[in-house]
């Protein structure tokens, strides 16, 4: 195989784990030559991305794109990260909500039984800038950038939010460049957890530097995931008769050059070509676990909902939240006919 091909194979890869153009993909490999497509973070990278992955929270409400992510780029001492600016609808912003979930603060106030650590432990706010907002881990060199909004966004976010932990009795942590003593005893109380925080993150960062392939790849009306402690679960859901696609999914994460190392250790199916279940609801699940003895695996369900169910509000969410007409056509082909044909879109 020539270089050329492999080039262009690779280039094709990152483009749908990262939500970006073939050419500037291509162009950015050809540039920077780089050891792997979608390169391995580091353990304090990967701690930083995992961490993100979750605390984003895009899954909260329905965002233009599945996780409230457009794109990412992945680079291997570092990650730029492109958020969706509306949740649910114009009237809450993702970035702030995004935020609140990620910086850490600690709690002065006189209920006891208040949680004396909130947002994600570690997570440090480096700046403001053209490029974005940056954050990184204490007492690291781990770091990402979130963009999308402009500059006076970010800053009006951090802002809203500074008040907001004022009126609530919040000391912000993030503006410390080491970790600060509520967040070591935090850790300290909770080893377990902490450890196994540490020994997933490479999963965590890996799905984060693929996440663009759950809308080039696959195109669910909602995808909703979490972290248990030991595999993150992930839940994906489309409207009746959408192909669920979810080999090509598993095939990209589990791609024996560029992906993750994982195989699939459990598989459900109920995907047929035929009406022949009454119109209920189908269900197939995917089990996926490390092969070279990391700590971690990926739990998928894919549903296809009932014949007849009415997903207007879902519609009407995505689109209120700026989603595009083709993602909504692909995603809810039989709900954007209807809008289509009542010129309501």
């Amino acid at each position: 195989m020539s270089h050329g091909s492999t080039l262009s194979q690779q280039a094709r890869y990152r483009t749908r784990c990262t939500g970006l153009s073939h050419q500037a993909q291509h162009q950015f490999l050809s540039t920077t030559r780089p050891a792997a497509p979608i390169p391995e973070a580091d353990s304090n990278q990967a701690l930083l991305e995992a961490a993100l992955l979750e605390g984003i929270d895009g899954i909260f409400d329905y965002c233009a794109h599945p996780a409230g992510i457009d794109w990412v780029l992945p680079q291997p001492d570092c990650l730029t990260v492109s958020l969706d600016l509306y949740l649910g609808g114009r009237e809450r912003l993702l970035p702030g909500h995004s935020l609140a979930r990620l910086l850490p603060t600690h709690y002065t106030g006189p209920d006891p039984a208040a949680e004396t650590v909130g947002g994600t432990p570690g997570i440090r706010l480096r700046g403001i800038d053209g490029d974005g907002l940056h954050l990184g881990l204490a007492d690291s060199t781990a770091s990402a950038t979130l963009t999308g909004p402009t500059p006076e966004q970010w800053r009006d976010c951090v802002a809203d939010h500074r008040s907001w932990c004022a009126e609530n009795d919040l000391e912000p942590l993030w503006d410390n460049p080491v970790l600060t003593e509520p967040e070591i005893a935090l850790r300290t109380d909770h080893p377990l957890w902490e450890r196994s925080l540490t020994d997933s993150a490479w999963l965590g960062s890996g799905l984060l530097r693929r996440v663009g392939l759950f809308h080039t790849v696959c195109a669910p009306y909602s995808l909703r995931y979490w972290w248990n402690g030991e595999d993150w679960k992930l839940d994906l859901s489309y409207e009746r008769g959408v192909p669920i696609d979810h080999d090509a999914l598993v095939e990209h994460l589990v791609h024996p050059m560029w992906g993750l190392p994982l195989r699939v250790d459990h598989r459900h199916c109920e995907c047929r070509t035929c009406d022949c279940d009454a119109g209920r609801e189908r269900q197939c699940a995917i089990e996926l676990t490390p092969m070279d003895g990391r700590y971690g695996g990926v739990s998928f369900r894919f549903r296809s909902g009932p014949r007849h169910r009415d997903l207007s509000e879902q519609y009407a969410k995505l689109l209120a939240a700026g989603a595009g007409g083709g993602w909504l056509q692909r995603t809810l082909p039989r709900h954007h006919g209807l809008m289509e044909g009542s010129g309501a879109v």
